[in-house]
């Protein structure tokens, strides 16, 4: 898929989210589930009617100046929700409970000086925040600033109402910090970068589905020791990405949770270019991954101990290290659309279209015996392989 297709699929997408926001959005009553002691934060369109303390509304600009609890609904036309706790930090809980945030020019939430924001999506709501215009996608370029929602400190995002992510401008959502996603039903859709937790991204629950125009979920950096990392531990996660599906400044751990990666670049990346350093582990999890450049891409270590993992590439793929779960890992030329499956005795064991032209199949599984012989199959033609 090239990039212009994915920015269609971002209009496309972000049409029939916008129209089912229409009526997601009032925020007229409080929903039972907001806590007693919350600010409320009742957007009006050009600004909002606030009850309680902690945040000041200044024309379109909400400004949220202390630690506590807002719960946040209706619909901001143009503005942004400023988070600035001052020299002693304290956490932040947004409660969205049908909320829909948009800025033209600049990011719809920023979170300037916090000791954490906490995103809760109350349960059966339905939330965007959004920075730019659909016309964005079409001029976008790399000196364009202004994701959905920027941070400076860590972010965590939890609950159980949906959240549409739309970064027409830039990226989706740039935490400086740490990023941590236990819930929700959540959507990004980003001109350039999807999610990037600088120095880490933890997902340990939630349906998180990402289409962006370069990376899909980034870490950059690793100035702090053991920082740089990503790990997938559970949920539900959906990548078509531009770029790389998962780019990883040191470690991509996968220890669970399902994983759906469609990339024109790598799949799965982690450690500088030419450096010799990050480590790719999967020990757990399902992991279905198309790839227009290779499927795993380690400047480090590989390892494959646990879990199934099934992926298709265009560019010469490296197995992982030995003495590890048993693999299966084959040329076999095949064209962007062809079911390529994985066959035992003539039992489907895995099986998926191929999202580009490939050349290299991968296929690791408990399934899979060392030494025994499989079968690969495009459709068109069958191969036999041996497991590592």
């Amino acid at each position: 898929m090239k990039k212009n297709g994915i920015q269609t699929l971002v209009l496309v997408l972000f049409a029939a989210l916008a129209a089912a926001l229409l009526c997601a959005c009032s925020g007229e009553e409080r929903p039972a589930a907001a806590e007693e002691s919350a600010t409320l934060i009742n957007l009006n369109g050009s600004g909002a009617e606030i009850q309680g303390g902690g945040a000041a509304a200044n024309g379109n600009i909400i400004s949220i100046r202390a630690g506590g609890v807002y719960f946040v609904s209706g619909k901001l036309e143009n503005g942004q929700i400023i988070i600035d706790t001052g020299e002693a930090p304290a956490e932040v809980s947004l409660v969205l409970g049908g909320a829909e945030i948009n800025c033209a020019n600049d990011a719809a939430i920023y979170l300037r000086q916090a000791e954490k924001l906490r995103i809760r999506l109350e349960a059966g709501s339905e939330n965007s925040i959004r920075s730019g215009r659909e016309a964005d996608m079409d001029s976008w370029d790399e000196s364009r600033t202004g994701s959905a929602l920027y941070a400076e400190d860590d972010v965590d995002i939890e609950g159980e109402g949906t959240l549409s992510i739309l970064g027409l401008l830039n990226s989706g959502l740039i935490c400086k910090d740490d990023l941590e996603i236990k819930g929700g039903n959540i959507t990004v859709l980003a001109a350039n970068n999807g999610l990037r937790g600088s120095e880490s991204v933890e997902i340990k629950g939630g349906t998180i589905s990402v289409t962006a125009g370069n990376d899909g979920i980034k870490s950059t950096s690793a100035k702090k020791e053991g920082k740089g990392y990503i790990r997938l531990s559970g949920g539900t996660v959906a990548v078509c990405a531009g770029g790389d599906g998962f780019s990883a400044e040191t470690d991509l751990l996968i220890e669970g949770g399902s994983l759906f990666v469609s990339a024109e670049k790598d799949g799965l990346q982690a450690g500088p270019a030419n450096s010799g350093l990050g480590r790719i582990d999967i020990s757990g999890g399902t992991s279905h991954i198309n790839a227009g450049k290779r499927a795993v891409n380690a400047r480090g270590t590989w390892l494959a101990s646990g879990g199934s993992i099934f992926a298709l590439c265009t560019e010469e793929q490296a197995g992982p290290e030995r003495g590890g779960q048993p693999f299966l890992l084959a040329s076999m030329e095949s064209d962007a659309g062809d079911k390529m499956s994985v066959l035992s005795t003539g039992t489907v064991l895995a099986d998926a279209a191929a999202d580009f032209p490939t050349n290299y199949v991968f296929y690791s599984s408990p399934e899979l015996i060392s030494a025994g012989e499989y079968c690969l199959s495009n459709g068109k033609n069958e191969i036999l392989s041996t497991a590592y």
